[in-house]
């Protein structure tokens, strides 16, 4: 349901330098709109799937919106590989936009940490 926005994802990272891991659904959409993704399987689909390249740190972001019985379960040991592997992981589109949109602009400009109680504001 989600696979039209995170194809305007998809190019926005692709133009930032990432390489695409999708399903192989979602990998065929992106191809018939000239996004290059390496198709990969889902965690019940094979032996090695999306979560083996998790826990091989081939992966360091991930998008994943559910839908259906079988893509809840599946969502489990995503969520786990994630946590386990400190890989950030998004569940819906907002969230996915909202990462995209902070990756793009920490690619634009230099930033640096600043402790709050250092900051001055000015009168109440």
């Amino acid at each position: 349901a989600d696979k039209e926005t995170m194809l305007d994802l998809a190019r926005r990272l692709n133009a930032l330098g990432f390489q695409i891991v999708a399903t192989q659904g979602t990998a065929a959409y992106f191809h018939t709109h000239n996004i290059d993704a390496t198709p990969v399987l889902k965690a019940h689909q094979g032996q090695y799937t999306i979560v083996d390249d998790m826990h091989a740190h081939q992966i360091s972001l991930v998008f994943n919106t559910t839908w259906g019985t079988q893509s809840l379960k599946d969502s489990f040991s995503l969520r786990r590989a994630a946590l386990t592997n400190k890989i950030p992981y998004y569940t819906t589109a907002a969230g996915a936009r909202a990462c995209v949109g902070a990756i793009e602009e920490l690619s634009k400009h230099e930033y640096q940490v600043e402790a709050l109680q250092n900051l001055e504001y000015g009168a109440h």
